[in-house]
């Protein structure tokens, strides 16, 4: 399947504090690397967000509601931007997790890039992260303290959605009908039982 695959960042952190007895506070002033589609190298931006809560902790994950803009952008002129919608920091591993949706704007580019993502849709979207600092610890243990953390994205995925934009799904019931009219007037069906 066709998706953006999101490398590691070079730019901005997501830092993470503890906000006891089990929860997290979260945010980022920004976070950007590079990003593929098929075979092109492109560019992502995420953009700030801040003071979001997480929490409190649940069998490794902490519930978290926070929107953050995203934004694609290729040097063949394929372009998405979206709104991330996050509702989940996974955790109890060195790479945490951020899982969410992501409500897209708006989407431009070649043909394989605009049958993938459609303005409208609502496609998932997951973050692995990796802390700046090596033997941080994690953020279950963090949840419990007031210490901090800050982590980098290590990998993710925006996955296209399965189901069809509302223009192919037109395009499929004018087709069905154009077939079921033709046949209609050839007498090939024409609805009743013919008695002998």
């Amino acid at each position: 399947m066709t998706q953006i695959t999101i490398g590691e960042s070079n730019t901005g952190t997501i830092n993470f504090a503890g906000s006891p007895p089990s929860s997290l506070t979260w945010g980022s002033p920004g976070i950007s690397g590079t990003a593929l589609f098929d075979s092109d190298v492109g560019s992502y931006t995420f953009g700030s967000v801040g003071n979001a809560v997480a929490g409190p902790l649940d069998g490794g994950n902490f519930p978290t509601s926070a929107a953050q803009a995203f934004s694609y952008a290729a040097p063949d002129g394929d372009a998405l931007s979206g709104t991330v919608q996050w509702s989940l920091v996974k955790d109890h591993s060195v790479n945490p997790d951020l899982i969410g949706t992501m409500s897209i704007n708006s989407v431009s580019g070649d043909a394989a890039f605009t049958t993938a993502f459609h303005p409208g849709d609502s496609v998932p979207i997951d973050l692995a992260l990796r802390f700046v600092n090596p033997g941080s610890p994690l953020l279950d243990d963090l949840a419990g303290t007031n210490a901090s953390v800050a982590t980098v994205i290590s990998s993710g995925e925006i996955v296209p959605s399965l189901i069809p934009e509302p223009a192919t799904l037109l395009a499929f019931g004018v087709a069905f009908a154009a077939v079921w009219l033709t046949r209609k007037s050839r007498g090939v069906y024409t609805g009743r039982r013919e008695t002998v």
